[in-house]
């Protein structure tokens, strides 16, 4: 997989393929993922050659975003200056609340981390998600997005060129995020909840999908009256992030960003197989036994849950 990134011109299809069977490679550091990422979310172009000048456009496009609406706590190190800037912006206390929260068990997240570094992290994340919601007004910002940008922004951070220059990796992750964002938006647009463009119309989908894949497990939760709106929900709008281990997370996106058809079926499929990975149990369960094991998954070799996916047939997603 590093050789495809060495390669002049990447074969993006390659990398999706390899990427997509099981996940990246992540015993070098994070290069290989952050690479494979942005490759993936097109971020960086298939020409080797390019990739240093379009990092240098894309940053810098980002950095007049930041001065624009960021110029005050550009350079802050703690929440309380970041914050201090903004009181009364509704907008930046939601942000900054979610961020406070986000991986506190993580040293790469925390304050009191040993690189000391959390705190510029995490205004590294309230400004990039903040300029999304200034740039994006139609949506805003959706209590989640600090899950899904930290996701991203934690990869890219730990590669091995993301202290190029400052705001590197922030910018590097704002525009891999709008990406993906972009393919999942009408998720988080609630007028959209009962169109068949948004997220009630996934968990319906799902719920086919689980009929046609495991008409056993699904019987079973429909005589209990147990919807996938009860459990997959979360899986749905926050893509996992809350539902696994972080490492596990990662390796899931590394699928899901890498699927070589659309990632909401990627995603789709994911949660099939996490269904279907405990169906045994969840057929022998009553209602509460089903709902426990479904809203605080059981540890599991993640792995599993990609291959499971992986051979499911395609064709069932509308």
């Amino acid at each position: 997989m590093e050789a495809l990134g060495r390669d002049d011109e990447v074969d993006a299809g390659r990398l999706k393929l390899l990427a997509s069977d099981g996940g990246v490679p992540d015993d070098d550091g994070g290069r290989a993922r952050a690479m494979v990422w942005k490759v993936c979310l097109e971020y960086l172009p298939k020409e080797r050659a390019r990739w240093e000048a379009t990092e240098r456009a894309r940053r810098e496009e980002y950095g007049r975003f930041l001065e624009e609406f960021c110029a005050s706590t550009t350079t802050t190190t703690t929440s309380g200056a970041w914050i201090d800037a903004r009181r009364g912006d509704e907008l930046a206390e939601q942000i900054d609340r979610d961020v406070a929260r986000v991986h506190p068990d993580m040293h790469f997240f925390n304050d009191e981390g040993e690189d000391g570094e959390g705190g510029r992290r995490k205004d590294e994340m309230r400004n990039a998600l903040y300029v999304f919601a200034k740039l994006n007004p139609g949506v805003g910002y959706v209590q989640g997005m600090h899950e899904m940008y930290g996701c991203i922004y934690y990869v890219l951070a730990n590669s091995a060129d993301a202290h190029a220059a400052p705001n590197a990796a922030a910018a590097d992750a704002f525009y891999c995020f709008t990406e993906i964002f972009g393919e999942f938006r009408d998720v988080f647009v609630m007028e959209l909840d009962a169109t068949d463009q948004g997220v009630r119309a996934l968990l319906d989908e799902l719920s086919d999908m689980l009929a046609v894949h495991g008409p056993e497990v699904h019987g079973h939760l429909e005589d209990l009256n147990l919807t996938t709106s009860m459990y997959a929900f979360r899986w749905i709008t926050l893509l996992f992030t809350q539902d696994f281990e972080f490492a596990d997370v990662l390796r899931l996106w590394d699928v899901m960003l890498a699927s070589p058809r659309s990632r909401k079926e990627c995603l789709l499929r994911l949660c099939v197989a996490c269904v279907l990975n405990i169906g045994s149990e969840l057929i022998d369960g009553d209602f509460a036994t089903c709902m426990k094991m479904l809203q605080n998954y059981p540890p599991v070799d993640i792995r599993r849950i990609t291959r499971l996916a992986a051979a499911l047939p395609y064709g069932i997603a509308r």
